[in-house]
């Protein structure tokens, strides 16, 4: 039976492993800035055209439960393909398919600026969420092999930030570029960055050519789909961890979708006045995720059980602050639930890294992603639902019971996360022996 000393070894051990692929900084700066401003470009896409659904509603006459389906089709394109290509990620070259992947969401963009009725335009947002699938996996299996597993949770929260700050400027413009110009112009002027970065993204080495250049083959092995199953499968706190992080991202895709939305029905501002408001919510981001991923490394080197409850806590503190936000119509109670709320994914995508072996960290968050994104969906088409029903404000209200049961579920994955990490440890030793 382990000790106490010999448990706490093991977790230093973790803590301290080393970068998968030993690069200059010159070079990993270059690599990260590509990488980060594609994740930025990602969320401006996908999240840019929030403060239009008002303006689309109108011109197509749509209802709620319509717009909230615009919102949870991309949720859908994304579910479907991110496990297909986390898979292909790993076996075949992680820039190139980022590359690919930046070139349809981008075209899928401005197809969606062209769109002549819903159905087509719900056809072109979920052809953009099919290219944004396994970005985010993708990415942070690079991430993961180019900094030590000590900085991971501070990495990923930088790269997070990303998402943050392409949430406000993508609400910002496209709220003043539809007033100036129309809801098509916007979308298809936030296609074409996209474009010029995933050209740009093909200068990153794989991670495959890296190793061989560094003679350490060893650490990359040949993938199978029943491999990549197994691995997933037979650990609990994984799948788990896709349930209830599935969850959490239900509840806050809906908020995002329909913040603005709120803003201009409940609070009756004007929707440049909303996409700036909304916008500025989400860049609180630019800081939480990485004061957040710095926190978890910091209380994971006390027990590595807080990867999990350090999120569990801050999901029942964001609950009952976005609900009282919700109910007085207090912007500065939803900005400080806003900041709150990012502080959980950076420890969440670390822990989808530490329960397997390094080969497949990508698939592993593949499999995250898929939760996030199959359960996600159901957010936005649910308020969507509710608002009709109920009303708007009751809506957003009634969407914090999903951080509530994320309170109990992390807590639970937190009991057992030790165990299941130095398994997949033990499996990465053993395979390389």
């Amino acid at each position: 039976m382990k000790t106490q000393d010999t448990t706490k070894k093991e977790e230093m051990d973790l803590a301290s492993e080393q970068p998968l692929v030993v690069l200059p900084m010159s070079k990993i700066v270059f690599y990260v800035s590509i990488v980060w401003f594609l994740y930025f470009i990602d969320f401006v896409a996908r999240f840019g055209v929030n403060p239009l659904y008002p303006l689309i509603q109108k011109e197509f006459a749509l209802s709620d439960p319509q717009v909230g389906l615009l919102g949870s089709v991309v949720l859908f394109g994304m579910a479907i393909f991110v496990l297909p290509l986390s898979y292909i990620a790993d076996r075949w070259s992680r820039s190139k398919l980022i590359s690919l992947m930046a070139l349809v969401w981008s075209a899928c963009s401005i197809a969606s600026g062209l769109a002549s009725n819903f159905v087509i335009l719900l056809g072109a947002r979920c052809g953009l969420g099919v290219g944004e699938a396994s970005f985010a996996p993708t990415a942070t299996s690079l991430l993961t092999s180019w900094f030590k597993r000590a900085k991971w949770a501070l990495v990923l929260g930088f790269f997070n930030s990303g998402a943050s700050l392409g949430v406000f400027v993508g609400s910002v413009f496209s709220g003043y570029m539809a007033v100036t110009y129309g809801w098509r112009v916007a979308l298809i002027a936030i296609g074409i960055p996209g474009i010029i970065l995933g050209l740009l993204a093909l200068l990153i080495p794989d991670v495959k050519a890296q190793l061989q250049e560094q003679g350490n083959t060893a650490k990359e092995v040949k993938l199978t789909i029943g491999s990549a199953a197994a691995v997933v499968a037979k650990n609990k706190s994984m799948l788990l961890l896709v349930l209830f992080y599935g969850i959490y991202n239900m509840a806050v895709i809906a908020l995002v979708v329909w913040m603005p939305m709120y803003f201009i029905r409940v609070m009756e501002m004007a929707v440049p006045k909303a996409a700036t408001i909304a916008g500025l919510a989400a860049i609180l981001g630019v800081v939480g995720y990485p004061l957040g991923g710095y926190l978890s490394d910091l209380l994971v080197k006390r027990d590595l059980r807080l990867r999990l409850w350090f999120p569990a806590v801050m999901a029942i503190i964001v609950a009952l602050l976005f609900a009282a936000g919700f109910y007085l119509k207090s912007i500065v109670i939803i900005f400080l639930a806003s900041f709150l709320c990012t502080f959980v994914n950076p420890a969440l995508n670390a822990s989808s890294q530490e329960l397997v072996p390094s080969r497949f960290r990508s698939v592993s968050l593949g499999v995250v992603i898929f939760g996030m994104q199959f359960i996600g969906m159901l957010g936005p088409y649910l308020i969507g639902v509710l608002s009709k029903n109920f009303g708007l404000m009751n809506a957003m209200i009634c969407m914090q019971i999903g951080f509530i049961i994320c309170f109990f579920g992390f807590l639970y994955i937190g009991t057992i996360y030790r165990k299941d990490c130095q398994r997949a440890r033990e499996e990465e030793a053993a395979s390389k022996s």
